[in-house]
């Protein structure tokens, strides 16, 4: 079983554009290879323009004893565009 904690602030700051910014922690139990607990920071922000709704996002992970990197950045993005099926 996994137990995260996470503190997290989410929205819509304006007329179509959210944010959403946290600070997840993944504590395990140490093992054979050392700690393996780990937190991170995030934002991301999720603009709407027109149909698309798109969401661009950071991710920051500090030097900790459980992650094999000094640091770790992830960026990331993602646009969906709804649409009708018709039977």
């Amino acid at each position: 079983m996994e137990l995260r904690r996470v503190r997290r602030l989410a929205g819509e700051v304006t007329d179509g554009v959210g944010v959403d910014v946290g600070a997840p922690l993944l504590p395990l139990p140490d093992n054979d290879f050392g700690p393996v607990g780990v937190i991170e920071f995030y934002a991301k922000v999720k603009p709407t323009i027109g149909p698309v709704a798109l969401t661009l996002g950071i991710a920051y992970a500090a030097e900790q004893d459980s992650l094999p990197a000094s640091t770790t950045s992830i960026a990331s993005a993602d646009a969906a565009i709804p649409f009708r099926i018709l039977r």
